[in-house]
């Protein structure tokens, strides 16, 4: 019968027995689409409850200070009030293992038409587990202007309290052991000690302190270890700038290593007042040495430390005012400028946090600078007073305390 239909030949047929077939054939088909449904639903349940599972680890582990009995609480509290917003009755298993939050959960979805087969309900089960939040450890080195100009209208007062203020904040005013701070303070030189062999035409075995500008290009604008010859070390000073640093020592403007003795740095900050130019680059060439893990100072953790995180903090009230050296031997103000642009870029491959603070600066290709050193625009501050500065700075403390939260 061409281009007959079985429903067609159904429909024709007086003894029944078309009939009798097509409903046994369509037993199978009806049964398939049940399951299918069944299969459907069971899959939306089973992804309901995984994302219920994965946010109630998650709240669990995001705050730092809780007990590991409040953590399981919370996980429960959690997934419950998200469970019951479908009428589910489930009952989580919460566990919490050192930094580690683990939860599970087992559902016996029924089944609708599976029972004809004997297939009353199916089994499903979701699995999550996140390391809960941690306080990171943190080194801070503050690169600081302290060119004359800082001495106008007390704004060297505001950045030392602004800058103690930070101190305070971040170091829990002396119980986070783990967070560590170094001082950069610049003016167009720096006063540093450090071993010998890295100052040039002095000989190893000894500690060199004294006064120096940047290294010639390009180890101006990397932290490398000064080696082999001369030409990589620092004391490359214009002999018209070796009169300051007896300004610098009755001054206390002393390059201060990492460490944790949140009290000596407060106090160094109270002792340090003005002098002298400005050669930003430079200030920010030591603060990056002082949290590299490479000699001359080696108080910072390798780069890529689990918990720890590196920021650097760079004040400037000034455009640079004092010669760099630079490509082919060259020794201008356009070349500190560049190292500029190139020291933040470099820091910040290295996944360093660069804040930059343009306080009291009229200078604009100077603000846009800083504002492009900065490791996003949020990063970036300008203070036009002192009250300013020191809503900047208390904007600069939670930005890092925030960033401290670290999720594993």
């Amino acid at each position: 019968m061409p281009g007959k239909t079985l429903a067609s030949r159904f429909l024709r047929d007086t003894n029944g027995s078309y009939a009798v077939l097509f409903a046994i054939a369509l037993v199978p088909v009806i049964l398939s689409a049940g399951i299918a449904v069944d299969y459907a639903s069971m899959t939306r349940n089973r992804a309901f409850l995984q994302n219920a599972m994965d946010a109630a680890v998650i709240a669990a582990g995001a705050e730092t200070n809780m007990t590991p009995e409040e953590r399981i609480e919370e996980a429960v509290n959690v997934f419950e009030a998200n469970v019951e917003s479908h009428s589910l009755q489930v009952t989580p298993q919460i566990t919490v293992d050192g930094e580690t939050i683990s939860g599970t959960a087992n559902y016996d979805y029924p089944t609708s038409f599976g029972g004809i087969i004997g297939i009353n309900s199916i089994g499903v089960s979701v699995a999550a587990q996140v390391k809960y939040a941690v306080e990171s450890a943190a080194e801070v080195a503050m690169v600081l202007d302290y060119s004359g100009s800082m001495s106008w209208n007390g704004k060297w007062q505001a950045m030392r309290d602004a800058a103690k203020d930070l101190v305070d904040i971040l170091g829990e005013n002396g119980e986070r052991e783990d967070i560590s701070f170094a001082l950069a303070p610049f003016t167009n030189i720096v006063r540093t000690s450090m071993p010998s062999q890295y100052i040039k035409d002095q000989p190893a075995g000894s500690t060199w302190t004294g006064c120096t500008q940047d290294r010639k290009w390009p180890f101006n604008i990397k932290d490398m270890t000064p080696v082999g010859s001369n030409a990589s070390k620092w004391g490359w000073m214009a002999s018209a700038n070796n009169g300051h640093c007896n300004g610098h020592i009755a001054r206390n403007l002393n390059i201060r290593p990492l460490d944790n003795d949140h009290a000596a740095v407060k106090a160094q900050l109270d002792s340090m007042s003005p002098d002298g130019m400005t050669h930003i680059s430079l200030g920010l060439e030591f603060g990056w040495h002082l949290i590299s893990p490479n000699e001359p100072f080696s108080q910072g953790v390798a780069y890529d430390t689990p918990g720890t995180k590196k920021f650097i903090v760079l004040l400037t009230d000034g455009a640079q005012t004092t010669k760099a050296w630079g490509s082919g031997n060259s020794y201008t103000v356009a070349n500190g400028e560049e190292n500029l642009e190139n020291l933040c870029q470099a820091i910040k491959d290295k996944d360093v946090y660069v804040i930059t603070v343009a306080f009291d600066l009229d200078d604009v290709p100077t603000k846009n600078r800083l504002r492009d050193c900065a490791s996003n625009p949020g990063y970036f501050f300008e203070a036009e007073s002192n009250e300013q500065l020191a809503q900047a700075f208390t904007t600069v403390a939670a930005l890092i305390k925030g960033s401290l939260h670290l999720s594993q």
